[in-house]
């Protein structure tokens, strides 16, 4: 009893001092609230140095913040900026040389045949004899390159390229050498057709070996003919 009693009655004996530290404490608070202290900061070596970028960082800020001001936006004779597109650069493409199936004269296709992975043709060369030819093999340095159904396809060391068609059986008429003059009293055939004044109107003699090209430019230079004979008739 006598313990709780002491603490009851121990504010009420010291009332003073408990009023002095009170008094002390909001003293502090008001001279903490008015007086700041000032403090230095301290940055560290490695930034002490600043760099010549930094120190002209500012007034490049302040010109972009104000630029807006002076942009022409709503000038009448404000236009964008065309944009000029570069001039496509022309490659002149290298043309290779077609040539003419003179450079393999003597020569005729009579085949194309396949043997595994390779394929190849068949040739009748100069000297009659049929001779095979791969693909990758030259012939008169001309080397086999492709083959079709009904053609031959070289290429020589240079990129030029001719091309070899196959010979097949024709019903037209053998064609007649030109340097060969007609025979008096020869009945007149397809090669002959003209009119009764002696107008020769007959396609010219062809002796290059028989193709289905060759029939049909023949086909179509008879016709043309007999057309032309029908039309000169009174």
């Amino acid at each position: 009893m006598r313990d709780g009693r002491f603490f009851l009655s121990w504010p009420g004996a010291h009332l003073r001092e408990i009023g002095i530290a009170a008094g002390v404490g909001v003293a502090l608070l008001c001279a903490n609230f008015f007086w700041q202290p000032s403090v230095e900061p301290f940055k560290p070596a490695e930034l002490a140095v600043a760099s010549p970028a930094e120190s002209g960082s500012s007034g490049v800020v302040e010109d972009e913040s104000l630029d807006f001001i002076f942009r022409p936006l709503f000038l009448s004779a404000r236009r964008p900026i065309e944009r000029v597109d570069p001039e496509a650069v022309v490659v002149a493409e290298v043309q290779t040389q077609t040539l003419d199936q003179q450079l393999l004269d003597g020569y005729q296709l009579l085949g194309v045949f396949s043997s595994g992975n390779r394929g190849g043709v068949i040739l009748l060369d100069k000297a009659k004899e049929r001779v095979r030819v791969f693909t990758g093999d030259s012939v008169e340095g001309w080397v086999l390159e492709s083959t079709d159904l009904r053609s031959a396809y070289f290429v020589d060391a240079a990129g030029g390229r001719t091309a070899l068609e196959l010979a097949v059986a024709s019903t037209l008429p053998l064609p007649r050498s030109a340097a060969r003059p007609p025979a008096v009293g020869d009945s007149p055939d397809v090669n002959s057709a003209g009119n009764g004044g002696g107008n020769n109107s007959a396609p010219p003699a062809y002796d290059g070996p028989v193709t289905f090209e060759s029939i049909a430019r023949r086909q179509k230079q008879e016709l043309e003919a007999k057309a032309n004979a029908n039309a000169d008739k009174p």
